[in-house]
């Protein structure tokens, strides 16, 4: 977000985390409305990721399918030696790089609160370089995003409130192998090291992905050639950081990309302005079509100045911000800010060091002017040497027409006027009727969707969705069998595989549940769990 009175078209951050409408983003209203509240014992701007994203379609960002995805699972269990972090935690790829943040000689961790003000969130928004404690108010199931497990349910009456431990960024590229520090032991730090090199090879081959006519383009458009001759990734990095923030001028009120057109593709070669959303596309596009692991990101940027050290600040609507993540081997992802001119009052700095953010960014402002000379006339003046007769039979020739079809012009307007409230109550119940069809189909389609999930042939799997439809169900009053709890936990963190008859006994409590509580709901209450919630 740049210095500007106005805020940024919304990322797409609330939950949207399935995928983002690129074209369809509209200007933020109540860019004032506060959606986090945040206490931190140390200054410095700091990046809240909410979730990222992985196919460009030209139009939108959306996620793999499950299948790329269960490849990318990739999560250990390790032990914390110090006195801060007496118990374990989990390591994802998410946190992989903290490990490499720990290795900063003298490091000591921040603390991070988060308050959601929004009801029913269900996102955990993650500094960066966090350690995940304690372990049982997080789930760490994928590797695009965190979720509150206290709030599974998404239940609009359930704010969310939680903390991460947090490391600094600096200087974290340079911490190639383990050196001794109070946080953690070689032995763990080795392996967390196997499971990144295992990750960094599904990494390689998904986050690397290009459409074949937009490699061609942009490659083209940005002289690849003269990238690939830098060997070294962050100074590659770099340099399309300096590429990318230098490409267009900042703009909260770009027009929308017009429908059929490609969203970089006119960003680069027509519009010529933009805001986070398309340098961050932009500048993820440019990596992978260099071969760099990169990903798009949606957030908020919130800034903590050193007189507000422990005390809660608000972060608004006007916070929200895209940028992108880029892969280091033997690190991780790395936050890469490529918006230029992102100075707005509230998030740069102010006598704070950069603590949390980590971000690899330069310092290349936005171009000034847009030459518009070399672009083609489109304003579609005719040819002074055509305003003789040529213009005269045009003229018969259009009054001529205009003439034969006045009639039929006016045939249309009088059958709608005379046929309106027809016209009106047939739309009415076809609207009504293709409404409770969509609502039937939603609940047979999650109840298909459920059914598969329990049945499946990874007991593990099956176990963690049951349990994440047992949370849902919390919110009638179930309350499981701690046996059950800790099926749970097995499946999501031990290496150890349940038997078909554990599976089976969580799975067919949740089924059993479901339909208690069904049976004991009153008529509209039940309308709303079947049909709303899809739950039963």
């Amino acid at each position: 977000m740049s210095g500007n009175e106005t805020s940024e078209p919304n990322p797409g951050i609330q939950n949207d985390y399935h995928g983002i409408n690129l074209s369809g983003a509209e200007p933020l209203k109540n860019t004032e409305s506060t959606v986090l509240r945040i206490l931190s014992d140390k200054p410095g701007k700091f990046l809240l990721r909410g979730f990222s994203l992985d196919i460009y379609t030209g139009s939108s960002w959306a996620q793999f399918d499950k299948s790329v995805k269960s490849e990318l699972e990739f999560s250990t269990w390790i032990n914390m030696v110090s006195e801060q972090f007496p118990d374990g935690t989990i390591a994802n790829p998410i946190s992989f790089a903290t490990y490499s943040a720990m290795m900063n000689e003298g490091e000591k961790p921040g603390r991070l609160q988060i308050i959601e003000e929004k009801n029913g969130g269900e996102i955990s928004y993650t500094p960066y370089y966090p350690v995940f404690l304690p372990g049982n108010i997080h789930s760490y199931i994928t590797d695009y995003a965190v979720f509150n497990t206290y709030n599974n349910s998404n239940n609009e009456d359930v704010k969310a409130k939680y903390s991460f431990y947090t490391f600094e960024g600096e200087n974290i590229l340079n911490n190639e192998s383990y050196t001794k520090n109070p946080y953690i032991s070689q032995k763990n730090y080795d392996q967390i090291n196997q499971y990144e090199q295992l990750y960094r090879d599904a990494v390689n081959r998904y986050y690397t992905r290009v459409k074949p006519s937009t490699k061609e383009f942009l490659y083209e458009f940005i002289d690849g050639d003269s990238f690939l001759q830098i060997t070294d990734r962050a100074e590659l990095v770099e340099k399309v950081c300096d590429y990318v923030k230098s490409c267009a001028k900042y703009n909260i009120n770009t027009e929308p990309t017009p429908m059929g057109r490609d969203y970089v593709e006119y960003f680069l070669t027509q519009s010529g302005e933009g805001y986070c959303m398309h340098f961050a596309t932009t500048a993820t596009m440019i990596f992978r079509t260099l071969g760099v692991p990169a990903r798009y990101v949606s957030g908020y940027a919130a800034n903590v100045k050193a007189k507000q050290i422990n005390q809660y600040i608000d972060v608004t609507e006007k916070n929200a911000h895209a940028w992108v993540e880029v892969y280091f081997d033997g690190v991780g992802w790395i936050p890469v800010d490529v918006t230029p001119g992102y100075d707005d009052p509230d998030i740069s700095s102010d006598n704070t060091s950069n603590t949390n953010s980590g971000t690899t960014s330069g310092n290349i402002p936005s171009t000034d002017d847009s030459d518009t000379s070399s672009r083609p006339d489109i304003s579609g003046v005719s040819d002074p040497s055509n305003t003789g007769e040529s213009s005269v039979s045009q003229s018969e020739d259009s009054s001529s027409s205009a003439d034969d079809s006045s009639d039929v012009k006016g045939v249309i307007p009088r059958f709608f006027e005379d046929n309106k409230t027809i016209i009106i109550i047939v739309t009415s119940l076809l609207l009504l009727c293709l409404m409770i069809f969509t609502v039937v189909y939603l609940r047979f389609s999650a109840r298909k969707k459920r059914k598969n999930a329990f049945s499946q042939a990874n007991n593990n799997r099956a176990v963690i969705e049951a349990w994440c439809y047992i949370s849902k169900l919390k919110a009638y009053g179930a309350v499981p069998e701690k046996y059950i709890y800790k099926l749970a936990q097995k499946a999501a963190f031990s290496k150890h595989t349940l038997t078909s008859e554990e599976a089976r006994f969580v799975t067919s409590y949740a089924e059993k549940t479901a339909k208690e509580i069904d049976e004991k709901l009153k008529l509209f209450g039940r309308i709303k769990y079947r049909y709303i919630k899809r739950l039963y």
